[in-house]
């Protein structure tokens, strides 16, 4: 198969994966205790992880490749899964009364660069 085909189909069935699990294990259940948040991240990452040991060097691009379609899902993994001074700054922002563009600055701030949309953190 060529690369071509395979970075397509990849990326269309990990995108569909991530989302599904994004929506089934963390949108859908919306609360956790720190444990289960745990748990989730470290499920999340083991999604990739097996990506990356299943295509070992198939995909041109490398991690960068093979990490795309699982960004939103680790990201969701790790905000249910803060504890601490980040969690509390988190909460702070995601419920505060700032505009998008401030949310957005505070949250890539605290969490680094986010793709999650507002509505879904």
């Amino acid at each position: 198969m060529s690369s071509v085909t395979l970075t397509t189909l990849y990326r269309k069935i990990a995108a569909r994966l991530a989302t599904h699990i994004l929506q089934r294990q963390i949108l859908y259940r919306s609360q956790f205790d720190l444990l289960e948040g745990k748990s989730i991240r470290v499920e999340c990452e083991l999604w990739v992880e097996t990506c990356r040991i299943a295509l070992g060097g198939a995909l041109p691009g490398g991690r960068t490749r093979i990490d795309g379609p699982w960004t939103k899902l680790l990201q969701a993994a790790s905000l249910v899964s803060g504890e601490g001074d980040a969690w509390t700054a988190v909460l702070k922002i995601a419920f505060g009364t700032q505009t998008d563009d401030v949310w957005s600055i505070q949250m890539a701030e605290v969490v680094g660069p986010i793709e999650l949309e507002r509505d879904t953190v």
